[in-house]
C-alpha cells in the first residue's frame, strides 16, 4: 500500500513540473514557421495560409505582457495561462480576447491552435528589435 501511494505522488510530482516547464518554455520570441495536416490542404488553402501567417510574431514577455506583428499590424496586451497550463489566452489592449490551445511546446517550437482543423507551428527567434 505504502508503494502505491509513493508512485502516486511521484506522478503527481512529475505533473506538476512539466506544466512549470510549459510555463517557462512558452516565454520568449516566435516567429511563424509552418502549420500542421498541410497534406490535408490544397494549394490555394496552404498558399492563403502563408499569405495570413507568414509575418506573425510573439514577444511572450516574463511579466505577463505580450506583443504581436499580424498582417503588418503591431498589437499588445496581456497573457495568461489556464489552471492546467494547457491553454494560452492573449487578451489585447485594444479589447480583442484569443484563446488559444497549446498543443506543444519545446524550447524551439511552439504549436498554437485556435479551434480551426490546423495549428500553427512557431520557432524560437530572436527579438525584434523596436524602431526608434
Amino acid at each position: 500500500m505504502k508503494l502505491k501511494a509513493f508512485f502516486t505522488a511521484l506522478l503527481f510530482l512529475s505533473v506538476l513540473s512539466v506544466n512549470a516547464q510549459r510555463a517557462t518554455l512558452i516565454k520568449g520570441n516566435w516567429r511563424y514557421h509552418d502549420v500542421t495536416e498541410k497534406e490535408k490542404l490544397d494549394s490555394a488553402s496552404i498558399k492563403m495560409l502563408e499569405m495570413l501567417f507568414s509575418e506573425i510574431t510573439f514577444n511572450i514577455e516574463e511579466n505577463g505582457h505580450y506583443k504581436a506583428q499580424f498582417m503588418g499590424k503591431a498589437e499588445e496586451g496581456v497573457w495568461k495561462l489556464n489552471k492546467d497550463e494547457s491553454k494560452i489566452t492573449f487578451t489585447s489592449s485594444k479589447g480583442p480576447v484569443n484563446e488559444m490551445t497549446i498543443v506543444d511546446v519545446s524550447q524551439n517550437k511552439l504549436i498554437l491552435n485556435f479551434g480551426k482543423p490546423n495549428s500553427l507551428i512557431l520557432k524560437k527567434a530572436e527579438p525584434v528589435k523596436e524602431s526608434k
